[in-house]
């Protein structure tokens, strides 16, 4: 049994070697600063992104940058969409068999 008073915490796991005063970051106030947005214009514009029609804008965005293979990591297999969307019909009605989904 050891006793309590020779007893010394572990140190942590490191997960990363600890930067050097040369490998220090340093970044402008502005970037440090307080997150919070007080001018109104971009609440607001950031409030429109929220809506779903600008999702759906959004979405067609990216769809059509898919078709013309614009995209970098992702690829559309539009003959897959119909299975795709018959599986998650058969799964939205097997979990929620009256359509009322929870809100997510």
């Amino acid at each position: 049994m050891t006793l309590k008073s020779r007893w010394k915490p572990r140190k942590r796991p490191v997960i990363s070697l600890p930067m050097t005063s040369s490998q220090t970051m340093i970044l402008p106030r502005r970037v440090v600063g307080s997150s919070k947005v007080t001018d109104s214009e971009s609440v607001a514009a950031a409030l429109s992104l929220l809506s779903a029609s600008a999702v759906r804008e959004r979405c067609h965005w990216v769809l059509d940058a898919a078709r013309s293979d614009g995209l970098t990591h992702f690829r559309v297999n539009l003959d897959a969409l119909q299975p795709c969307a018959t599986l998650v019909a058969n799964e939205t009605r097997s979990n929620y068999p009256d359509l009322d989904v929870p809100y997510h």
